[in-house]
């Protein structure tokens, strides 16, 4: 739409719809899945479970792409189950049910909404965390560094995102050549959830 009216946009994260468009800014999310991937691994994890949402987003879509990926090339059997994105409460308990219910012993959860379900079922059928199952999110928050454990998080680093989104868009306006895609490097913040004495 802005495109047709002739106004410059850059946006966060790439349009799925406009795989051409090279006007966007976004963390890094196939690198920060492989190395959420990789952590639980390292920390001893055979049977890594993903658990995220079923909507068009880029950062959601290579996020699973990648998760597809690395368990082929492992030879680890994927179990990733999409929560609906509309009934947040209620899809994340079932999403999180029917994951537990594969017997994981780890689950990356890309959304941290995601991962409040996922503690709560796992609370309620006495799976213990870290003990029992791994787990590590795909965002640092308030929530995630106080989560009973403290979620294992990827710092995606939204103050840099921010600052190369403005700068795209400048450089947009000023020069109208193509300058991007700007991928953002991540940070994965190891805690609790995936550290096992």
């Amino acid at each position: 739409m802005f495109d047709e009216l002739g106004v410059p946009v850059v946006t966060i994260g790439r349009d799925v719809a406009r795989a051409e468009d090279p006007w966007w800014v976004a963390a890094d999310s196939a690198s920060s899945t492989a190395m959420v991937l990789d952590h639980l691994a390292g920390a001893g994890a055979r049977s890594i479970a993903m658990l995220s949402v079923d909507i068009g987003w880029s950062w959601f879509a290579d996020a699973q792409q990648t998760y597809r990926e690395w368990t082929a090339d492992k030879g680890i059997e994927p179990i990733l189950v999409l929560a609906r994105p509309d009934k947040l409460e209620t899809s994340a308990v079932s999403a999180a049910a029917e994951i537990l219910d594969h017997r994981p012993d780890a689950v990356y959860v890309p959304p941290q909404w995601l991962a409040s379900g996922l503690l709560r079922v796992a609370r309620e059928r006495g799976v213990d965390v870290p003990g029992d199952l791994l787990v590590a999110v795909g965002v640092d928050s308030h929530l995630a560094r106080t989560s009973d454990p403290p979620l294992t998080a990827v710092d995606l680093d939204p103050a840099a995102t921010a600052r190369q989104a403005v700068d795209l868009l400048i450089h947009r306006i000023e020069e109208g050549k193509p300058a991007g895609p700007r991928l953002i490097p991540t940070t994965l913040h190891p805690r609790a959830s995936s550290l096992r004495a």
